[in-house]
């Protein structure tokens, strides 16, 4: 699944309440009229939320920057070996 990355106060959701659901001291959010996961918090204050792309009206501008948690990648799943890749979330560097 791709996801992306925005400032919590830069968030819009324009129709419907998600349904959170606290997982492993994480919260998750999904469409509470089919179920389709949506958001991914570290805590209800986090600066940042993540976002499932295909989810947008329109992902096409989102293409994909890096590859993480490939530790946890299928075998069958291709990894586009053009673009950076990490075992795990890689260090932010002092200036991120």
């Amino acid at each position: 699944m791709q996801w992306g990355s925005v400032p919590r106060k830069d968030l819009v959701v324009t129709k419907g309440e998600p349904r959170k659901i606290p997982y492993e001291n994480r919260i998750r959010s999904f469409a509470a009229c089919c179920g389709t996961h949506l958001f991914f918090e570290d805590s209800k204050d986090s600066d940042t939320i993540d976002f499932t792309v295909a989810s947008l009206d329109d992902p096409t501008p989102f293409a994909p920057q890096k590859v993480i948690f490939l530790e946890d990648k299928l075998p069958w799943v291709a990894i586009d070996e053009s673009i950076p890749s990490f075992q795990t979330i890689p260090e932010k560097k002092p200036n991120e």
